[in-house]
């Protein structure tokens, strides 16, 4: 039985909207999670003994919409934080493969939002899943704006079990991001200042290591390229310069809401 594994395959999958934010005004769209195919296998031997055992699992052409509300609650919150059964922790998914992805954000907290982003072109590949242990990650996606994928996230990530949150998994992996347009963002700018950027792009590249919820470390640099900056209207608008972070010690603290950098050098040129 267990050189005889079983497939199966699922086409147009739909997952609904959370209860709580389908009448949400800023909500446009008619499905939470959308999904062209799904096709899985897996060893029939475990399945008997009550292990799930999955060999591979293919995701194809998904879509997900995600809504974050002015109080910083999601439409992902009650997913991000389900309750595993017993027979989740013998889950193991030998290899993981999603593909052509797109994840569109709403997010009413950003200061002159509401902030509408898409991230697409999305890759993912994990091997050596399970909650118990860690497992090999392998990420891909492009931000918006930019005209190929720039965004990659690779390491080892888990384990999952013990987690309430999913902010809490940890993560040790290198984040590289390439010429990533700036003005997308823009509506996380705070209202007030004397400047805004009219122009430029981000790039970085840094070494993680945490978790998003205690604290994430970091080592790295971050350079914006091409950057402008104009008045608020636009009136007076500035030559293009490149700043760079040097970082030598970022750390990340999600639930106290706040970002603390230390041992950070700063370089300036046209």
């Amino acid at each position: 039985l267990g050189l005889l594994p079983f497939s199966a395959r699922v086409s147009n999958l739909t997952i609904s909207e959370n209860e709580r934010f389908a009448r949400h005004p800023l909500r446009d769209w008619k499905h939470f999670y959308t999904a062209r195919e799904i096709s899985i296998s897996a060893d029939l031997l475990p399945l008997l003994i009550g292990r799930i055992s999955v060999t591979r699992l293919d995701i194809r052409d998904f879509q997900a919409n995600v809504l974050v509300d002015r109080d910083y609650t999601l439409n992902v919150g009650d997913l991000m934080q389900q309750k595993r059964g017993p027979l989740m922790s013998w889950l193991r998914i030998k290899e993981f493969h999603a593909s052509g992805g797109s994840v569109r954000v709403v997010d009413a907290t950003a200061a002159r939002g509401p902030a509408r982003l898409t991230f697409d072109d999305i890759d993912a590949r994990f091997t050596g899943f399970a909650l118990k242990d860690r497992f090999n990650l392998n990420v891909g996606l492009r931000t918006p704006g930019a005209t190929s994928r720039n965004v990659s996230l690779r390491g080892v990530a888990g384990p999952i079990l013990d987690t309430v949150r999913s902010e809490q998994v940890p993560l040790d992996g290198v984040l590289t991001v390439e010429a990533a347009p700036l003005l997308p963002f823009s509506a996380y700018i705070p209202d007030g200042l004397t400047a805004y950027p009219a122009a430029g792009t981000a790039s970085m590249q840094l070494q993680l290591k945490g978790n998003a919820w205690d604290g994430m470390n970091s080592r790295g640099h971050i350079r914006l390229d091409q950057l402008v900056l104009a008045s608020p209207d636009g009136a007076l608008r500035g030559r293009p310069f490149t700043l760079g972070l040097d970082i030598g010690r970022n750390v990340v603290t999600l639930k106290q809401q706040q970002i603390a950098l230390n041992n950070m050098a700063v370089s300036m040129g046209s």
